[in-house]
Formats: C-alpha cells, sequence, structure tokens
C-alpha cells in the first residue's frame, strides 16, 4: 500500500468512525422521535375508534334498557333476559355486583368504553334501575381493523420519516466534517511545502557538519558541536519522515532480505549522541533475524521506534531492543501511554503527550510500513515504560 493511500485510508477510518458515531446518536435521536410520534398516533387512532363505536352502540345500549323495562314490567310472568345477535351484554347492580351476565371477559365499570382482550365494553347507566340494574355493559368484538390500519400509516410514515431523518443527517454530518478535512488537508499541504523548503537548508547543515567532523576540535567546541550535531540529526529525521509522507508513494520498493540484529545495532550507533544527552542506557540483545524488506523501510521503523523511546523516557532510563525469529521488540522506561490512547497511536497527527515536541507522524509511518509488508504491530504501556513488538 502506498502511502498516500494509506493516509487516504486513514483520514476515512477517523471520518467513519466520526460518522458512526455521530450518526449513531442522530439516529437513536430520530427513532425516538419517531417511536413518540408513532405511539401518540396509535393513542390517538385508538380513542377515535373508541369514540367511533361510542355512537354506534349507545343507540343499541338504549334499545337494551328498553328491552330491560319490558322484562321488568313482566318478570313476573317471563324471566327470559333479552339478547341480541350484535352484542353481548351484562347488568351490575350498585355495589357493581353482577346480575346477569352474557359477556366473554369481566368488565371495568369505572370507565365508559375500552378495550381488553380483544373485545370492547362500553359501560351506560341506565336512568331508572330496571331489575336493580345500575351498569349495563354491551360486549362486541374487536376486529382490530384499526389496528392494522394504525400499524401501517405508523410503518409507512415512520419509514419515510427515518429515510428523511437520515438523509437530512447525512448531509449535515459532511457539513460537520467539512471543517476537519479542510484543517487536516492545510496541514498536510503545509507539510509538503515545509519539506521542500528544508531540502536545501538540512543538506547544507549535514554537509559541513560532515566537514568539520574530519577535522580535531576543541574539547569545548566538541561539546557545543556534538549538540548541533544532534540537532541537525533531529531535524534530518523529521525531514526524511516528511519526505517519505509526501514522496514515499513515488519510491520503488526495493525488498531484500536484511539482517535485523546488525540493522539495529547500527541505528543505536546513529542515535548514540541522543542517547548520552539523556545518559540512556541502551542494548541491543537477541540473535541474527532476516526479514524481506526494502531496507530503506525497516531502516525508517527502527529509527521512528528508537525516537520515540529516547524521546518520551525519563533521564538516565533504559532502552532495550530485541531480535529473534519473525521478532523485534522495542522496549523502554519512560511515562507510558494511556490505555485509551492506545487504539490511536499509528493515527497520522496523534501526539500521546503534547509537552514532547513532534508532528506525530513516527508511528504513522511505522504503522503504514507495517501495512504494507503485513507486519504485526503490538503495543504494551504501562507507567514503568512501553514495549513495540514486530512479528512477521
Amino acid at each position: 500500500m502506498s502511502a498516500s493511500k494509506s493516509w487516504d485510508t486513514n483520514l476515512y477510518a477517523r471520518e467513519k468512525r466520526t460518522f458512526i458515531a455521530f450518526g449513531s446518536l442522530y439516529l437513536t435521536l430520530s427513532l425516538g422521535i419517531i417511536i413518540l410520534f408513532g405511539a401518540g398516533y396509535y393513542i390517538f387512532s385508538k380513542e377515535h375508534m373508541l369514540q367511533q363505536k361510542r355512537l354506534e352502540l349507545n343507540p343499541l345500549a338504549n334499545e337494551q334498557v328498553k328491552a330491560l323495562q319490558a322484562l321488568h314490567v313482566s318478570f313476573d310472568k317471563r324471566q327470559i333476559y333479552p339478547r341480541s345477535k350484535k352484542f353481548k351484554s351484562g347488568i351490575f347492580d350498585a355495589d357493581k355486583v353482577e346480575i346477569f351476565s352474557l359477556l366473554h371477559v369481566k368488565p371495568k365499570l369505572d370507565e365508559i368504553i375500552y378495550t381488553k382482550d380483544g373485545f370492547i365494553h362500553y359501560v351506560k347507566e341506565p336512568q331508572m334501575h330496571y331489575l336493580g340494574t345500575r351498569y349495563l355493559v354491551l360486549e362486541v368484538k374487536d376486529d382490530k381493523l384499526w389496528l392494522q390500519k394504525t400499524i401501517k400509516n405508523i410503518a409507512i410514515w415512520g419509514t419515510l420519516a427515518l429515510f428523511i431523518f437520515a438523509l437530512s443527517g447525512y448531509f449535515l454530518m459532511r457539513l460537520f466534517l467539512r471543517p476537519m478535512k479542510e484543517a487536516v488537508s492545510l496541514l498536510d499541504r503545509f507539510i509538503k511545502d515545509t519539506t521542500h523548503e528544508l531540502n536545501t537548508p538540512i543538506n547544507a547543515i549535514l554537509s559541513n557538519i560532515e566537514m568539520l567532523e574530519s577535522k580535531p576540535l576543541e574539547p569545548s567546541i566538541a561539546k557545543k558541536f556534538a549538540r548541533i550535531r544532534i540537532g541537525a540529526q533531529t531535524v534530518a529525521n523529521l525531514y526524511q519522515d516528511l519526505t517519505y509522507l509526501t514522496l514515499g508513494h513515488k519510491m520503488a520498493s526495493k525488498d531484500c532480505d536484511v539482517e535485523l540484529l546488525e540493522l539495529c545495532k547500527e541505528r543505536v550507533e546513529y542515535v548514540a549522541l541522543m542517547c548520552e544527552s539523556k545518559r540512556l542506557k541502551v542494548t541491543v540483545t537477541g540473535e541474527p533475524a532476516y526479514i524481506r524488506i526494502d531496507p530503506n523501510k525497516i531502516r525508517k521503523v527502527i529509527d521512528n521506534l528508537l525516537s520515540n523511546a529516547i524521546k518520551y523516557n525519563r533521564i538516565g532510563g533504559k532502552i532495550s531492543l530485541h531480535v529473534k525469529p519473525h521478532k523485534l521488540s522495542v522496549c523502554d522506561t519512560g511515562r507510558g501511554i494511556e490505555p485509551e490512547k492506545l487504539k490511536t497511536v499509528f493515527e497520522r497527527y496523534t501526539r500521546c503527550d503534547t509537552s514532547v515536541g513532534g508532528f506525530g507522524i513516527g508511528l504513522s509511518i511505522v504503522g503504514m510500513i507495517a501495512k504494507e509488508y503485513g507486519l504485526n504491530i503490538q503495543m504494551t504501556s504501562s507507567k514503568e515504560g512501553t514495549c513495540v513488538h514486530l512479528s512477521w
């Protein structure tokens, strides 16, 4: 994978995470609103249906009252409770005790009309208490047609509303992400321009340092020169990182078998002055191990891991490199990384500690090269230090 493509993937991954987080919250709120309106519409539909049923059942209840009146007058001659094919009914006294009932479901006499267990009950209180009747209850089957229509409408309008919410949320999300993308793009262009401008002065500094190194220097001057060399080395490393980020996708890889133990010793020697400035003890242990990779890229991986181990280490700390077949480990005794930040350390511009300088691109390059060659990276960290393990 090219450096440019890796950067695009990295940016897309961040954008995707932000989109998922915002989208989840937005859709949750949207669903909540839809459910709330759906529940309101359901209650309204049910009340509307009950009011319609009340208008239909009231004349039937009046007829039943007349039938009860006729039975009350001729009760000594005929004791047959009036029935109807249109409804079932029951009568109850003032104490809500059943006098006679054909109902399938026990009624609730405190309500006028309601649904219960698939039936609709309409409760009427006759003005005259024929046969001791205080409450007359009419019962009809609830055909659920209103419910089917309500659910259908909720499904249709809810889906349409969810689609509109989702579409609006998508455009809102793109609008919110635009400043972030523009800021990152601006930073990327700045780095490219800076890299181009750094080329000439860095080459001049490095050339003059090589010329001065060939001449004997007084101890006091040599000490100052060592500091200059460390600074130049740091700038040169940063320049190489920036060059890799901006031009890495144009550089052809020249893979070969690289022996890591000797390469680690070489890179430790390269940063020896930086380690001395912080009184760091560096050890390289293990056995010869080979990996097929572009030498410049594996050198860049080791340099960046060493640079972080030096940068975030404590004064007088330790750095250890251990090599064995199919594995390289770089450990330090620094301040460590917080657990929640470990997941993002290999993303570009991520800096776990802003008190230390840098752009946050070193580990990003490590991650890009590891992904290109299928290297597995595992990082562990605590207050005692950090270890990075590369395996292949």
